[in-house]
């Protein structure tokens, strides 16, 4: 198949290629002493690269500088634009007012002839050409040195200025429909939430017994992590599960360890069997509960899951759905009230208080979630679909207004 070749267009009268290094004050940022805690504490905002994950202008920060720290630092005027330079390369922002950065971002301070918010635009769209020049190095860093040579489209101040006007409205469209959307998913999260509450508040079950956790299961015990630690796990194997392989009334594969044969025979009283519940004990997490999938099994856990294996007059799969359930939940972090960790103990689990109706009734209950939840997953399905979607969005609009022109070779 022939394949079409794409013409890129001519620049415009007025229009012309530069770099940013000729366009542009290039500053990095750095750490006043830490041990002199006069320089802490102040006014002025000093920056990390966390600070940039906020908005497009940023002013404020965890941190601020005294006068005496200003001093030690080089400050950036309003309209800088900041890109972080190490780990998570290229994330951008614009100083909405004279701040101070840390080493970890380098700051591009635009000439008169540079319109802050076009900058902004424009690095955006460049960003994977940047990113990519920074991870030929053995640790990737975009240093200040690498901006100089950096191609950047400018046109003249007026044009920029209705680029910039005809970006910021699009991308006020984009926000607008993400938000409609997360909205939406909101509302389908929400929609089991609420099944869940009218169920186990319904009648049928506050009149069950109430019976505690220990006296309807075989086992309740949590895992541990074999001597070695991370340089133990394999591509392959037996499943090593860890808590963040369980989520809410789902188990995710993603980030699933693996360990050998040999391992696994040396935890024999961690091992997964089929049916069992996965519970997180500790951590943020806490509270995730989910029935480990038959194909997983056997596996094993790690000391931040406890394995709970239900007698055959409690459903796995109720025990999960009551578990997870926004009124048991709470029982779960006020137990941690007070707490210098969130963790629960094995005879905190033990000590459970479970609804207990007639195993059929149970079985019932369970049918009835998993159809709910099956229509929710193919809603919430598409709506992370329009999400991913709308993600790309940005990329193109940067594309359709820098992409037509051919960029030098540097």
């Amino acid at each position: 198949m022939k394949q079409e070749l794409i013409l890129k267009e001519k620049l415009p009268d007025g229009w012309k290629w530069s770099t940013l290094g000729k366009e542009c004050d290039v500053v990095t940022g750095g750490t006043p002493p830490r041990h002199i805690k006069e320089y802490y504490g102040g006014t002025t905002p000093w920056i990390k690269p966390s600070d940039l994950d906020k908005e497009v202008y940023v002013d404020s920060s965890e941190e601020y500088l005294t006068d005496k720290g200003r001093n030690e630092s080089r400050l950036l005027p309003s309209g800088s634009v900041l890109v972080s330079c190490i780990g998570n390369l290229g994330k951008l922002a614009i100083a909405k007012c004279e701040l101070a950065t840390n080493q970890q971002i380098n700051s591009l301070i635009p000439h008169n002839n540079i319109n802050s918010k076009y900058l902004y635009y424009y690095l955006g769209f460049i960003q994977p050409l940047i990113v990519k020049k920074a991870s030929t190095a053995l640790v990737p860093i975009i240093n200040k040195s690498l901006f100089s040579d950096i191609p950047l489209l400018v046109p003249p101040l007026p044009v920029q200025q209705q680029i910039v006007a005809k970006l910021d409205a699009q991308m006020a469209q984009i926000e607008i429909m993400k938000k409609e959307a997360e909205k939406e998913k909101g509302a389908s999260e929400e929609m089991l939430d609420s099944y869940l509450k009218e169920i186990f508040e319904s009648k049928e079950i506050i009149d069950s017994k109430k019976i505690k956790l220990q006296k309807i299961t075989n086992k309740i015990g949590s895992g541990s992590t074999p001597r070695g630690g991370y340089r133990i796990y394999q591509n392959e194997g037996i499943p090593f599960i860890r808590s963040m392989n369980v989520l809410m009334n789902s188990f995710s594969e993603e980030g699933l360890s693996y360990i050998s044969n040999d391992i696994n025979n040396s935890m024999k009283n961690t091992k997964v069997e089929k049916g069992d519940v996965l519970l997180n004990i500790t951590g943020a997490s806490i509270g995730r509960v989910c029935v480990v999938p038959d194909k997983i099994c056997h596996a094993n856990v790690n000391q931040h899951v406890s394995i709970i294996r239900c007698k055959q007059d409690l459903n796995s799969y109720y025990l999960t759905y009551l578990i997870s359930n926004k009124e048991f939940q709470k029982n779960i972090l006020n137990i941690q009230s007070g707490a210098t960790r969130q963790a629960l103990t094995k005879f905190q689990i033990e000590n459970f208080d479970i609804y207990l109706p007639d195993i059929k009734i149970q079985e019932k209950i369970v049918n009835k979630l998993k159809l709910i939840e099956n229509e929710l997953n193919i809603q919430m399905n598409l709506i992370d679909n329009k999400l991913s979607a709308i993600s790309l969005l940005p990329s193109a609009l940067l594309n359709e207004v820098f992409g037509k022109y051919e960029i030098p070779n540097k």
